[in-house]
């Protein structure tokens, strides 16, 4: 019976291991849009503070403000499930290695219901995520 749970333990670490991985690549992504979208506000802002009063470069300032606060939104949420995901990859990995085998089914448990979260807090955002896009797509 303990083979099996440190076989979902395992399971577990190797799973939150490598969502992980995949969420630093997503935050590197979404700072790197985030990091161009301030660049490019720095630009209308130097273009407005030389004299260009142009409705359409404080118009580009309004949507690139609103994008950056998005973004920065995005990517405080996709950083707070990074670092359940590494507590989740953490807490696995060490109860196999120091817990004995009478509380690893506690810690599966505590995994379990982390995995609840990590997976409440992904389809949530995937559902705003697509809702903003079905909205933006719309004729």
């Amino acid at each position: 019976m303990n083979n099996m749970w440190d076989s979902l333990l395992y399971d577990a670490f190797t799973i939150y291991l490598t969502f992980s991985g995949i969420l630093v690549s997503l935050i590197t992504l979404v700072y790197s849009f985030l990091s161009g979208k301030r660049s490019e506000l720095e630009l209308c802002a130097e273009a407005l503070k030389s004299g260009h009063n142009d409705p359409l470069i404080k118009k580009r300032q309004t949507i690139l403000l609103r994008q950056i606060r998005k973004l920065s939104g995005i990517n405080e949420k996709v950083f707070i499930i990074f670092l359940m995901s590494v507590l989740g990859c953490i807490l696995s990995w060490a109860s196999l290695r120091f817990l004995p085998c009478r509380f690893h089914v506690g810690a599966l448990w505590i995994v379990g219901v982390l995995t609840l979260l990590v997976g409440a807090m992904s389809l949530n955002m995937a559902r705003k995520l697509y809702l903003h896009y079905k909205m933006d797509t719309t004729i």
